[in-house]
C-alpha cells in the first residue's frame, strides 16, 4: 500500500438494483412509524439490517448510522415528502 492509499477501506461492491429494492421494502414497512414519530426530519435506513437513525439533516443521521456500521451505506428518506430535498428551480439573474 503506497502512501496516497493508505488509510482507504476496501469498497465493497454491491448490487445497486438489490440495494433499491431492499431499501423500499424496509422503508413501506416501516413508512406509518416514520411518519408519525419523524415527520420531516431526515431517516437513514440500512436496509440489510431494518435499522434506521433519525437526525435534522443527511449528515446528521448519516454520522449515527456510520457509528453502528461504518462500513455500510444508507438510503435516505424524509417521513412525509416524497423528496429528501426540494428543487426550487432556478434563480433568474
Amino acid at each position: 500500500m503506497d502512501k496516497n492509499t493508505e488509510g482507504l477501506k476496501k469498497i465493497v461492491p454491491i448490487n445497486m438494483r438489490e440495494f433499491r429494492e431492499k431499501s423500499a421494502e424496509v422503508y413501506e414497512r416501516l413508512k406509518p412509524e416514520l411518519e408519525e414519530k419523524y415527520h420531516g426530519l431526515i431517516v437513514a435506513i440500512e436496509p440489510y439490517s431494518g435499522d434506521y437513525f433519525v437526525g435534522k439533516s443527511v449528515v446528521e443521521a448519516g454520522e449515527k448510522g456510520k457509528e453502528k456500521y461504518p462500513d455500510r451505506i444508507f438510503h435516505f428518506v424524509r417521513p412525509g415528502f416524497r423528496a429528501v430535498y426540494r428543487d426550487y428551480g432556478r434563480v433568474p439573474i
